[in-house]
């Protein structure tokens, strides 16, 4: 989905350790990419939303994050606007970030996606289904 900074201010708790609710507001373009059949069919692509994050820390240090995705919308090709409900987590050993998250669309499409994209936006894995 995208890349979130993580404010030194949110690493409380024992010791540093411990989880923190964030909020994180997303301001650049987020594009998910759409296959059906193993075909690109569209790329979803939405900006400015808010976040809802827990961060995890030990000993001052990031370990993982979950985010939930709720009511952003996504616009398609031919204009269709898609509202997301997903969930984002990050492995922050290796800056991984697993989305998963269900777009249902104004105009009759429904898509279900896994992604796996790195630190930089960059996408490794995308898996779809299409309904």
């Amino acid at each position: 989905m995208g890349l979130a900074m993580m404010p030194l201010s949110a690493q409380n708790g024992k010791n540093g350790t411990g989880s923190v609710p964030t909020v994180y507001f997303i301001d650049w373009p987020s594009s998910i990419p759409i296959y059906c059949d193993g075909v690109q069919i569209d790329v979803l692509t939405s900006t400015n939303f808010n976040s809802k994050a827990v961060d995890h820390f030990t000993l001052g240090q990031l370990t993982w994050e979950i985010a939930k995705i709720t009511n952003v919308i996504y616009t398609g090709k031919n204009e269709e606007k898609f509202v997301v409900d997903g969930t984002q987590k990050v492995n922050a050993s290796n800056m991984l970030f697993y989305f998963s998250g269900n777009f249902k669309g104004d105009k009759g499409n429904h898509y279900n996606v896994k992604m796996v994209q790195d630190a930089y936006g960059n996408v490794i894995e995308v898996r779809s289904t299409c309904h």
